[in-house]
């Protein structure tokens, strides 16, 4: 992906993670019928892309291998993580 005028790479990662969020477009009823199965494979493709993307810039970045967060902590619009991977 190309990068902007002010050299920003938005929406590079957003798009890895746009599959897991179509297969979870109702989050009320999402938490009840995506087993945590799905949860595990979204993050993990999601994982790849994005170490994919930033290895394209020539950019090193940790992904942890599991999602530091669980699935209803995602879905709840309210939940905003202190810091990133604590």
């Amino acid at each position: 992906m190309a990068l902007s005028s002010t050299g920003s790479r938005q929406g590079c990662v957003p798009t890895a993670s746009r599959s897991a969020s179509d297969t979870v477009s109702k989050p009320r009823l999402a938490s009840n019928i995506m087993p945590p199965e799905l949860f595990e494979k979204a993050w993990q493709q999601a994982r790849r892309a994005a170490e994919k993307t930033f290895a394209l810039h020539r950019e090193a970045v940790r992904v942890p291998e599991h999602s530091p967060y669980s699935l209803k902590q995602v879905l709840d619009p309210d939940f905003f993580p202190d810091s990133a991977f604590d």
